[in-house]
């Protein structure tokens, strides 16, 4: 499990994050070049930090160790950004639920949700999302243009990079169906859910006794399909079951992944032979390490 522990710990001076592009180069005949991606780009960075006293540096390097190698992971964030630029010190923000609202499909531009009204994005920003089950990583990513949320708390697509990796979600909405029984079935086509996936439920009537409008809800692995699902009030739970009448045109929704713009980090490992411990003298001594990306 990637842990915080590591970059708290650091008393750190730098952090430089380049993303490391998997291309293909090659020159044709006549010498024209010629460059292909032959797979997503990762992050690196290259962290150092200030110089510590002898027994405070001692203290850190065997929390390094305790990565063993490149086998653990941690959390690694830029301390010059760790909230965007406009909202230095995240309080415009504050506790706003911020999700993937649209996804572009080439895999480079989404639109954000949730945010306040009149929230600015400026090139260089980050942000970074919590994405998969079993293990979960965390996915780091960098605004390549300006934005601003408009009455809605939506951004127009902006480009990210990295490209945006499979499995990542947007919000989808639509008309559904439940029925009541045990356990009650939600109906709707082609709807693309995943085991553990949020949704929640809204009606012009009235729901089935057993689900409440507005309450979150989970998408459970038994009886998934393509066209319906059950549900549970927690991830893995049991069943939800329905009773009683209903009325009214039902609507399903199905957030997008929540993201975060606080001190937004990527989930690495330490690069084997990186680690750089040089003693400095009888008391002081500095630390420098470069990491990647988990993919």
């Amino acid at each position: 499990m990637a842990t915080t522990d590591l970059m708290t710990a650091l008393p750190v001076s730098e952090v430089t994050f380049m993303p490391q592009w998997r291309q293909e180069f090659s020159r044709q005949a006549g010498g024209t070049p010629r460059v292909s991606d032959i797979g997503p780009e990762v992050w690196m960075a290259k962290i150092a930090a200030g110089i510590m006293g002898n027994d405070d540096a001692e203290s850190t390097a065997a929390l390094i160790n305790q990565m063993r190698g490149s086998l653990g992971t941690f959390y690694v964030w830029n301390p010059r950004r760790q909230y965007p630029r406009m909202d230095a010190d995240g309080s415009i923000i504050g506790s706003s639920v911020v999700t993937i609202y649209a996804l572009d499909a080439d895999t480079r531009y989404l639109r954000l949700e949730g945010l306040p009204v009149g929230y600015v994005i400026k090139r260089g920003d980050f942000l970074s999302w919590d994405q998969g089950s079993s293990p979960v990583h965390r996915r780091l990513h960098q605004f390549m243009a300006d934005a601003t949320a408009d009455g809605a708390g939506r951004i127009a697509l902006t480009e990210v990079a990295p490209h945006i990796a499979a499995g990542a979600s947007a919000t989808v909405a639509s008309v559904i169906t439940i029925t009541i029984a045990s356990p009650a079935v939600v109906s709707w086509t082609a709807h693309g859910l995943v085991a553990g996936r949020e949704v929640k439920f809204s009606t012009t009537g009235a729901l089935p006794t057993g689900i409440v409008a507005g309450t979150t809800y989970y998408v459970i692995a038994a009886g998934l399909a393509t066209d319906n699902f059950r549900i549970a009030a927690t991830v893995d739970g049991a069943a939800i079951n329905t009773s009683g009448t209903q009325s009214g045109t039902h609507t399903g929704t199905a957030p997008g992944l929540t993201i975060s713009l606080k001190r937004p980090a990527a989930e690495m490992m330490i690069l084997p032979g990186s680690y750089d411990f040089p003693s400095a003298g009888s008391t002081v001594s500095s630390i420098s390490f470069t990491a990647i990306q988990i993919p």
